[in-house]
């Protein structure tokens, strides 16, 4: 019967977090949808329409998520449909899917009940957390990877345990699949998980195992960079972006200190506690942590291979992802960049619940200060506001895609973020087509390097990620006599609403209508605008392929006369390479 009481307040004390994540995540959406959060089904109307073609053609950014997350997001739009619940859903369910894996792993070293509160705790994230910091009720994001992280952790563990090929197909699978999908999934599990295997090489029991698991992870790794033999060619690599300077790099050490604050809500305890009650509440935890790694010195000849390799791949992969934060270059400050950092919200309880739990606590004040901690964790991550339920939020997305509908416009473009390009097409059921635009107003890095264009100034160009290039060609329009341009008035591309017209006015001619709608400008053009996205992209292609020959044998020249060579020969060779396509 106590078992059973037990069980019980476990099951509603589960429930209850499964509740309030659902909620946060749905509050979330309550300033209106995320624009990438409708990659996913785009990629699926394009894959139903199109085909796998499709596929190929959609421009991915480097967290690509293809073989991640589309396999679930497909099954749940084939069930259920395109809609914003099954798209917001899909996030949460992916939470959710971490938090009971976290619980299986933690449950082969410390039984089910702590695992369990393990599970509950993270399930309890506070809303900063879930939302715009750590993004972990999104499913674009680095938080799909982290399934698979989690999946090939549990899979290596398992080896360690019994060798079954069974388990090494899913740590194989696993890594694989992330790789491809994540660039920084091999810093954020492959890299520590080979470290830790190659610690564990000389242990009497599991020492052959743990080298497989090495080898094994280091196959995954090649065939991922390989992109799986070309078959994902289309697929983007991975870039570090380094800091520019110690500035930049002190700048992402103070983000690093304030996500974490975040993430564990001290940031939290600001609104609750004065500022003592605030440093006694982050001295506890840290004390925690230090009380962990000691643990984890003392007692390391005790535990079990599995054991180890969990605890020494957490903390390796926080330690990489933190250096990494601090040392590479963010276009953005805290509530986007937190999300390369979820590891560190996984890892870190798992790593304290591991080193602290096992051991039998035989000094009252250290379990009462462990509760004390949990519990006051659990009360700062209570939003009480975002806990009453609500929808998401898509009025004005599905206001822009209804006025659209009713005035016979079906085809044109828009801004991605802004007007909600994408979003605002499956909020339409795919009638309304609205496909994204950036304006691009001057030369940037980012435009050169998606479309090697240092010539497009005050031009509409396509967004370089999110998009697919079949949306863009000519023939793209095709029978439809109409096409529009819609960008909001506020966080503009260009400087004000008259520049942005007036540019795109010069681009495509004189529109035939301008409507308003909500914060949204449309200008409505009696021509299709394909033709003249394409033309645009043509002679930006052709005037940075002179540019850039000239620059190339300007700089050959220069090489040739600083050596005292003839540069006949060298000039005639670059111009072969570039007519075989050898050269840029």
């Amino acid at each position: 019967m106590k078992r059973f009481g037990l069980g019980g307040a476990a099951l509603l004390l589960l429930l209850f977090a499964l509740y309030g994540s659902l909620a946060y995540t749905f509050s979330v959406w309550g300033s209106g949808p995320s624009a990438d959060s409708a990659t996913t089904a785009m990629l699926w109307h394009g894959f139903e329409v199109h085909g796998p073609r499709f596929l190929r053609s959609w421009r991915y950014s480097q967290d690509n998520q293809l073989l991640s997350l589309m396999p679930l997001a497909g099954i749940a739009y084939f069930l259920f449909g395109v809609s914003a619940y099954t798209v917001v859903g899909i996030g949460w369910l992916v939470f959710v899917l971490n938090a009971i894996l976290v619980f299986v792993i933690a449950r082969r070293f410390i039984g089910p009940w702590w695992a369990l509160s393990l599970a509950f705790l993270v399930l309890s994230a506070n809303i900063s957390t879930i939302g715009p910091v750590g993004f972990l009720g999104f499913s674009q994001t680095h938080n799909i990877s982290f399934v698979w992280s989690l999946l090939g952790l549990y899979a290596a563990t398992q080896i360690l345990d019994d060798g079954r090929p069974f388990w090494f197909s899913i740590f194989f699978l696993a890594v694989t699949v992330g790789a491809v999908s994540d660039a920084w999934f091999n810093a954020s599990l492959t890299v520590p998980a080979v470290v830790g295997a190659f610690v564990l090489r000389r242990d009497p029991e599991a020492g052959r195992r743990a080298r497989r698991v090495a080898i094994v992870a280091l196959l995954a790794m090649v065939l991922a960079s390989t992109k799986l033999l070309g078959l994902l060619a289309f697929v983007p690599s991975g870039h570090f972006h380094h800091a520019r300077n110690l500035a930049e790099v002190a700048r992402n050490a103070i983000w690093l200190g304030q996500i974490l604050m975040v993430f564990f809500n001290v940031k939290a305890a600001q609104a609750v506690f004065p500022a003592a009650g605030v440093a006694l509440y982050a001295l506890m935890m840290v004390s925690l942590v230090l009380m962990s790694v000691r643990n984890f010195l003392r007692a390391w000849p005790n535990y079990l291979p599995g054991q180890r390799f969990v605890l020494l791949t957490a903390l390796l992969s926080s330690a990489i992802m933190m250096l990494a934060f601090v040392a590479s270059s963010f276009p953005s400050g805290v509530n986007l960049s937190g999300r390369f950092l979820v590891n560190v919200f996984y890892f870190l309880p798992l790593f304290l619940a591991l080193t602290l739990l096992p051991q039998p606590i035989r000094r009252a004040r250290t379990l009462w200060a462990i509760w004390c901690i949990v519990f006051a964790s659990l009360s700062l991550s209570a939003s009480p506001g975002a806990l009453s339920w609500q929808g998401p939020r898509v009025d004005a997305v599905k206001d822009l895609a209804r006025f659209l509908r009713e005035h016979h416009l079906f085809h044109g473009y828009g801004t991605y973020y802004d007007a909600n390009a994408n979003t605002v097409t499956w909020a339409s059921h795919f009638k309304a087509h609205v496909r994204p635009l950036m304006f691009a107003s001057a030369p940037s890095a980012r435009l050169r390097t998606a479309w090697q264009c240092l010539s497009c100034a005050a031009l509409w160009v396509p967004n370089p990620n999110q998009d697919s290039g079949m949306w863009f060609r000519p023939q793209a329009a095709r029978g439809s006599r109409r096409s529009f341009l819609v960008f909001a008035a506020a966080g503009l591309p260009c400087a004000t609403a008259p520049v942005c017209e007036k540019d795109a006015i010069r681009q495509f001619g004189p529109p035939s209508q301008r409507l308003k709608e909500g914060g949204f400008t449309i200008l409505v053009f009696a021509h299709p605008l394909a033709p003249y996205i394409a033309e645009s992209l043509e002679r930006a292609r052709v005037s940075w392929e002179a540019t850039n020959e000239a620059r190339n044998r300007a700089a050959i020249a220069k090489v040739c006369r600083d050596l005292h060579w003839s540069c006949a020969g060298p000039q005639r060779l670059y111009g072969w390479l570039l007519a075989h396509h050898y050269a840029h």
